[in-house]
């Protein structure tokens, strides 16, 4: 949609009602680029604008791609080219607008089918050719032939084309929108078969996975890529990337309906993450967001990430890493000069130039420390990096991992970010037990599993060969019992068990690497059956290194001199 150019002062406008055009974040002055270097045209497109600027007097012609926002985003679709050169004539058809001055749009006897990209589809007759923007390409075949515009049936047209690293992909559409058909083709744009896509429909998630890399918006639907918030009548719906149903968002266990909670205030964009969804809301016209946490059923789970926050705010910039999306409008991914390691929890991880920090959501918070002096990147080993952290009742947890192993570190720090010794854990698996009950209080899956937590079943203990022995009046020790884990059971925790383990008074002593020593309370009844150890993070206590308590044996049965098994599930 073709936009004017509207001179406010010194400032330029897209639009009576469009943003102010900016470079490097900043408006855009009359004359800032050198006299008579001014911008001419400008037009709407899927994530934002094309804005033409002219040399006046020269013909000499430039071309600038921006965001929503009218922020210049390089590099430019050209710089300093004739108003005869093919890439000028061509672009004039994106315009609507005879930008040379030729009394033609376009470049004569060529039809601009599409100039998104490095390259630019057009036809010339009846052919099609895949053009640079010097006007130079490969014509498109099939099987060794031109491909002639009606070939393969009334209404079927290539809409997009883009050089790859081996040649070309070429987007087609059956007339309405019905169908698309994606196509490789080699060097000299001769189509490859099988083909990626055939006859899928507008809203085939293969399709719109593909449109970044056509930089186009191929389907309509008013974005470049998978929609991840997509609202169908009055409800939204979350993207699964998982492929799985896209679930409805919703608030106190009802979908949310538009216009919920004020005119204009509207969720942008969401990003699945191990525990379900994060959604970024904005109020229109007034760059305030929101940020919401939802299980994966996209139900929202308050206290939300923060409410309310001007666009500038450290909250909004930083939680733009997470969403990979300029939500403020700035040209900037994330706060300028830093970068955002990660956003779970209340606790921001952080790293400005060599140093770390321990921020909150206001940007405010301690460096890391080792040994009282700021942490640098790389001083503990190439690859050794902090990956999360979180405050504490007393300071702060870190947790680090090293690039490429499956080998991972958590510190506990006082509350001005100084490290202090021993460390829960040193080198050790993502799968150690104790490392994966930490998950819960860092809010993240730090090893990668899909699980915040020990997952079900992941740690089975055996007997190795009697069950449990007692004897009245003594300390009695039971059969060691072996674990997937490196565990087993010591011994009874009272001074002196009865004859048979008391299922009100009696417990065992557990011990597994990651964990210390732990008290299991008996409750239920001696019986010659297995034994099950339940461990359910998010409904018992954490023991050892993630805190202390019992772990309960459900329905457990101990027989004197008899065989029996533990299995965490």
């Amino acid at each position: 949609m073709t936009t004017n150019i509207v001179l406010v002062g010194q400032n330029y406008f897209l639009g009576p009602s469009g943003p102010e055009l900016k470079s490097g974040g900043t408006p855009v002055v009359a004359g800032q680029f050198g006299a008579g270097i001014v911008p001419i045209a400008a037009v709407q497109t899927a994530t934002g604008y094309e804005v033409a600027w002219e040399q006046t007097g020269t013909n000499q012609f430039w071309v600038w791609a921006t965001d929503s926002n009218g922020n210049d985003t390089p590099p430019h679709v050209f710089n300093n080219m004739p108003g005869n050169s093919f890439a000028v004539e061509a672009i004039e058809t994106a315009f609507g607008q005879d930008l040379n001055g030729d009394t033609v749009i376009g470049p004569p006897g060529m039809t601009v089918i599409e100039t998104d990209g490095v390259t630019w589809l057009t036809q010339v007759g009846n052919n099609y050719f895949l053009y640079n923007s010097s006007g130079a390409g490969p014509e498109l075949e099939y099987q060794g032939a031109p491909v002639v515009a009606g070939q393969f049936g009334i209404g079927i047209v290539p809409i997009a084309a883009e050089q790859t690293a081996t040649g070309y992909e070429v987007a087609w559409r059956q007339s309405g929108g019905i169908g698309f058909w994606v196509w490789n083709t080699d060097g000299n744009g001769n189509d490859l078969p099988p083909h990626p896509l055939n006859n899928v429909p507008a809203n085939a998630i293969a399709l719109e996975s593909l449109e970044p890399s056509f930089k186009q918006d191929l389907n309509g639907d008013g974005v470049i890529g998978v929609a991840h918030v997509t609202q169908v009548g009055n409800f939204y719906f979350l993207y699964n990337t998982t492929g799985g149903a896209e679930p409805a968002l919703s608030s106190g266990g009802v979908p949310v309906v538009a216009g919920q909670f004020g005119a204009g205030l509207v969720p942008i964009d969401a990003v699945q993450t191990a525990a379900g969804y994060l959604v970024v809301w904005e109020q229109a016209g007034a760059n305030q967001f929101w940020v919401w946490k939802t299980d994966s059923n996209g139900n929202d789970m308050p206290p939300h990430v923060f409410n309310n926050m001007p666009g500038n705010s450290f909250a909004v910039e930083a939680i733009e890493t997470a969403f990979n999306h300029d939500l403020n409008g700035d040209g900037t991914i994330g706060p300028p000069g830093m970068s955002v390691i990660e956003t779970n929890g209340s606790t921001w991880l952080t790293q400005v130039g060599n140093e770390y920090f321990l921020d909150n959501t206001s940007g405010v918070g301690p460096s890391l420390k080792f040994g009282g002096t700021p942490v640098l990147a790389g001083q503990f080993g190439a690859g050794l990096a902090p990956i999360a952290a979180e405050q504490t009742a007393s300071g702060y947890e870190v947790a680090w991992k090293q690039a490429g192993a499956d080998a991972f570190w958590v510190w506990n720090t006082d509350s001005n970010g100084n490290d202090l010794p021993p460390h829960p854990f040193n080198n050790v698996s993502g799968s150690t037990p104790g490392f994966e009950a930490l998950e819960l209080s860092f809010q993240q899956d730090l090893n990668g599993d899909g699980v915040i937590g020990v997952p079900a079943g992941s740690h089975t203990l055996v007997a190795a060969t009697q069950g449990l022995v007692a004897s009245a009046g003594a300390s009695t020790t039971p059969t060691v019992f072996a674990s997937s884990g490196g565990g087993s059971l010591v011994g009874f925790a009272d001074a002196s068990p009865t004859s048979a383990p008391n299922t009100t008074t009696d417990s065992l002593l557990f011990t597994e690497p990651g964990f210390g020593s732990s008290v299991v309370d008996l409750v239920s009844s001696e019986a010659a059956s297995p034994v099950s150890l339940i461990y359910d993070p998010p409904n018992s206590p954490a023991i050892g290194a993630g805190g202390s308590g019992p772990i309960d044996l459900l329905n457990a049965t101990t027989a004197n001199g008899s065989a029996g098994i533990l299995a965490r599930t």
